[in-house]
C-alpha cells in the first residue's frame, strides 16, 4: 500500500482504508448484513421488555414523586432507555432534578430509603397472607390470594 503524502504545511490522511462494499458477504444483502441484521434484531427491545422497563421506571418515579411531593422534584429517565438502545439485561438512568436544597448530597438518599422502607411495609401490611393449600397430588404449596 503506498503511503499517503501530504505538500509541506498540510497533513497526510492517515485514515484506515473503508471496507470495500462490493466484495462478496460485504453488500447490503451479504451474509455479513445478514448475520449483523439478526444480531440486532435479537438485541432490540421487544414489547414485552418495553412494558416491563415502563413499569419499573413508573414505579421508581411514584414513589420519588411521593417522597418528594411539592418539592419541584422531577423524576426523568436518560441513557440508552429513552433511546431504546438498551441490552436485554441493561439498567435503567433516572435523573433527579430539582432544588439543591431538597436535593443535597448529604440528604435526599435518606430521604428516599426511608419513604421506600415505609411504602414496603405498608404494601406488606395491606397484602393478604400466604395460606398452604394441598393439591389433588397430596404436595403442598403456597397460595398467594
Amino acid at each position: 500500500m503506498a503511503e499517503a503524502s501530504a505538500a509541506p504545511g498540510e497533513a497526510a490522511d492517515v485514515s484506515p482504508p473503508r471496507a470495500r462494499l462490493d466484495r462478496p458477504g460485504w453488500g447490503s444483502r451479504g451474509p455479513v448484513a445478514v448475520l449483523v441484521n439478526e444480531l440486532i434484531d435479537a438485541l432490540r427491545p421487544t414489547p414485552a421488555s418495553e412494558r416491563r422497563r415502563r413499569a419499573v421506571f413508573t414505579h421508581v418515579a411514584r414513589l420519588v414523586n411521593d417522597c418528594f411531593a411539592g418539592d419541584n422534584v422531577l423524576v426523568t429517565a436518560f441513557g440508552s432507555v429513552p433511546l431504546r438502545t438498551y441490552l436485554p439485561d441493561g439498567d435503567i438512568d433516572v435523573c433527579l432534578l430539582g432544588p439543591h436544597e431538597v436535593l443535597s448530597k448529604d440528604s435526599w438518599t435518606l430521604r428516599l430509603r426511608a419513604h421506600i422502607e415505609r411504602a414496603e411495609a405498608a404494601a406488606a401490611a395491606a397484602a393478604p397472607a400466604p395460606s398452604l393449600a394441598r393439591g389433588r397430588n397430596g404436595r403442598g404449596y403456597v397460595q398467594a390470594h
